[in-house]
């Protein structure tokens, strides 16, 4: 029993990479913020909990924020663009939702779900390859794509 709580148990390290995730989550959150931010702040978070937290690397915000820095502007545009496309997405969904009708309706409502689906399949790999990557963009949205297919 006096084991449990020494520095080197199980029970300590468990704790520790359990506050370091939750740490990493509030760092997250608060660089999301800015909505602005939130593509380079999904790329900060991939990378500190793979480097940091799963391998036990480094400082949680030191990491965190020096990827952050590392991959703001390229993230930050690859996000802009993603959000651009979802929002018009969206936008074309409702419209067809609220003002076609019939089974033409249906049909335009569930072509933008799937293509909402699909640009967020696409989001959910892109942050991690820019965040371990530094690729031009060419070759960065085609291994995302083929990540995204299932054939790395």
């Amino acid at each position: 029993m006096k084991r449990v709580f020494q520095g080197d148990s199980r029970l300590i390290d468990t704790i520790d990479k359990c506050g370091n995730a939750l740490w990493l989550g509030i760092l997250f959150l608060l660089c999301c913020i800015p909505v602005i931010t939130a593509g380079a702040s999904m790329s900060a978070f991939y990378h500190t909990m793979v480097k940091c937290v799963i391998n036990e690397r480094s400082y949680v915000t030191k990491e965190f924020f020096q990827t952050f820095r590392r991959v703001f502007l390229r993230a930050t545009i690859c996000w802009l663009v993603t959000a651009a496309v979802l929002l018009l997405l969206f936008i074309n969904r409702e419209y067809c939702a609220r003002e076609l009708e019939g089974m033409y309706s249906v049909v335009m409502v569930a072509g933008c779900d799937v293509l909402i689906f699909l640009v967020f399949c696409f989001a959910l790999y892109l942050f991690p390859v820019i965040s371990g990557f530094e690729l031009d963009v060419k070759t960065m949205l085609r291994l995302d794509l083929s990540i995204m297919a299932g054939k790395p």
